[in-house]
C-alpha cells in the first residue's frame, strides 16, 4: 500500500481498501510516519512503534540541526518579532519615513499654506516667511518664539489638524482650526512633546496643533 493511498491522495483499489481495514489506526499511522522519515519499518508492536518514533525525531533533529547551520538566507527580508519587514528593508523611502513621519509633514505644509492665508499681505518682506511650532507645554507666545528667532515679526498663529483617512459619511468632522493669536500662550496643542502616533489621534486629546506665522 502506498502512503498516497493512505492520506486519501489517491483512490484506493479494492485490495488497498480490504487492507485499510483491517490495518490498525496506530499501525497505519506509524507506518506512514516511517515513509516520511525514509526508514525502512522494523519491528512490530510496541517496540515497532517506539523504533520508529525514534527514528522520526532523530530526522526532525537532523533538520534542525542543518537549518540552524544555514544561518540567514542570502536576498531574501526575515520578518521581526512582531511579524513584520523591518523598516530599513522597505522600499520607496519607507526605510527612512514612516508613516507618522508622513502625517507630520502634511500637517507641516497644511499650515504653511494657512499661514499664507492668514496674514494680512499674503506673505512679504524680504525673504521667505516660515512657520515655527508654538509647543503649548512651553507656554510661550508667537510674538515670543518669533522674537527669538531672524524672523522676529508674527504675522499670525493658526492652529490646525485633519483626520487621517477617508471620510465615511456626509457631515464628518474631518478637520479643525483656530485663531489664538500671536500674543496667547495658552491653548493650540503640543506636537513637540507629543508622541510620533498622535497625528493619528484626531480628534482625541487636543484637537489641533499650534504654529506662528513669521517673517523678517
Amino acid at each position: 500500500m502506498f502512503l498516497s493511498e493512505v492520506l486519501g491522495t489517491k483512490k484506493l483499489g479494492n485490495n488497498a481498501t480490504s487492507q485499510l481495514k483491517k490495518c490498525p489506526e496506530s499501525q497505519c499511522l506509524t507506518e506512514a510516519i516511517a515513509c516520511l522519515s525514509g526508514s525502512k519499518l522494523k519491528g512490530d508492536g510496541n517496540s515497532g512503534n517506539n523504533d520508529r518514533l525514534k527514528a522520526l525525531e532523530d530526522e526532525v533533529d537532523k533538520l534542525k540541526g542543518l537549518l540552524q547551520k544555514a544561518g540567514k538566507p542570502n536576498s531574501f527580508a526575515l520578518l521581526d518579532s512582531t511579524g513584520h519587514l523591518p523598516q530599513n528593508l522597505l522600499a520607496a523611502g519607507y526605510d527612512k519615513y514612516s508613516m507618522y513621519d508622513l502625517g507630520w509633514q502634511a500637517l507641516h505644509m497644511a499650515a504653511a499654506a494657512a499661514c499664507r492665508g492668514s496674514t494680512s499681505s499674503g506673505g512679504s518682506g524680504c525673504c521667505e516667511n516660515v512657520v515655527l511650532v508654538r509647543n503649548t507645554a512651553d507656554k510661550n507666545t508667537c510674538t515670543q518664539i518669533c522674537g527669538r528667532t531672524l524672523f522676529k515679526n508674527c504675522d499670525a498663529e493658526v492652529s490646525i489638524h485633519g483626520k487621517t483617512g477617508k471620510a465615511t459619511k456626509a457631515g464628518e468632522m474631518i478637520g479643525a482650526f483656530y485663531n489664538y493669536r500671536c500674543n496667547q500662550a495658552a491653548n493650540g496643542g503640543s506636537e513637540v512633546s507629543g508622541s510620533p502616533a498622535d497625528i493619528n489621534r484626531f480628534p482625541k486629546g487636543y484637537p489641533y496643533y499650534s504654529f506662528c506665522c513669521c517673517r523678517k
